[in-house]
């Protein structure tokens, strides 16, 4: 390849984001492992909240006059959409020398696979993978001034959530203690045993770090492998509706977190703002610019959110 021409480089970029804005973005969004364990709420610019009617005890033995029983109260939960910023420069020629290794190792050529679907590739990977480990592990600081925060901070994810309800109180953590290989079933079923009768039995999710499940699934296939009905890999938990779901950035953690799916939310401004992808030259470097906003949170959690005790 000739030397870069930076002005030409980035004409080339708008033109191509132009053209197939829709294979950029699938690619951000098959990195974006989280995303799709949440149901997305678009057009929040500040807050969403969702408001959980509770009603006392109605029912009553009849009689003929007017016995008023029974009252409502209103328990808002609130999601707050956080503004998050991508503004990365780089020198293109830094990256070439990759490029060049990659169309080698895979016989492709640069018609086949041009240097701006290359650099568009790696962004947005880049940015899913942030975004998602942040969805889960994330914990909101404000920026300081003129300084880059850092990716882990940009939103509260569902982790903290959680957490933040334990203190709160309006999550009662069920003590499993430690879980080990040894303890996994017993600890996720002592969970399950823990949940009210009426939602026992209801079509469940319960959120855990693969390397939770998969000490569960191989205790589950030490314990029971060589009874006929044995299923290896079984996502519902033994004689319950309680589907286990491992988001990837979720390991390292211990929490188990169960509720229904349609209970777990993630919030944004625009449909897909992150969409906008800009990129300027600027003398030997090239800038990209992302604005979005992004949280995550639950629509309703007392009495309807159950998790262990381990962080």
């Amino acid at each position: 390849m000739p030397d870069l021409n930076i002005a030409a480089l980035n004409a080339e970029l708008g033109a191509y984001y132009r053209q197939n804005r829709r294979d950029v973005l699938a690619k951000m969004y098959q990195a974006e492992d989280a995303r799709k364990y949440f149901n997305v709420v678009s057009g929040v610019q500040d807050e969403y909240v969702m408001t959980e009617m509770e009603i006392q005890e109605m029912t009553q033995p009849y009689q003929s006059g007017w016995t008023p029983k029974g009252e409502a109260t209103f328990r808002p939960e609130i999601i707050k959409a956080r503004g998050v910023k991508v503004d990365f420069p780089f020198t293109p020629k830094s990256l070439e020398a990759t490029w060049i290794g990659y169309l080698k190792t895979n016989g492709s050529s640069p018609e086949e696979y041009p240097f701006v679907q290359y650099i568009y590739e790696k962004i947005v990977e880049k940015v899913a993978r942030e975004v998602s480990s942040c969805t889960i592990n994330g914990v909101y600081v404000a920026p300081t001034a003129g300084t880059a925060g850092g990716a882990a901070t940009s939103f509260n994810g569902i982790l903290k959530v959680v957490t933040d309800a334990i203190t709160a109180t309006k999550i009662t953590a069920t003590v499993t203690g430690a879980i080990t290989s040894v303890n996994v079933v017993d600890k996720i079923e002592l969970l399950v045993d823990a949940l009210p009768n009426e939602y026992r039995d209801q079509e469940l999710t319960m959120l855990m770090s693969p390397s939770v499940a998969r000490m569960y699934f191989r205790k589950r296939r030490a314990d029971f492998g060589g009874n006929n009905d044995y299923k290896a890999g079984e996502t519902l938990v033994d004689f319950t509706n309680v589907k286990i779901v491992t988001p990837r950035y979720m390991n390292g953690s211990s929490r188990l977190i169960v509720t229904k799916s349609d209970n777990l939310l993630m919030v944004e401004d625009g449909v897909n703002e992150e969409e906008n992808i800009l990129v300027q030259a600027n003398r030997r470097q090239l800038e990209v610019m992302m604005d979005f906003k992004r949280g995550v949170g639950l629509g309703i959690i007392q009495d309807y959110v159950w998790a262990n005790d381990q962080a």
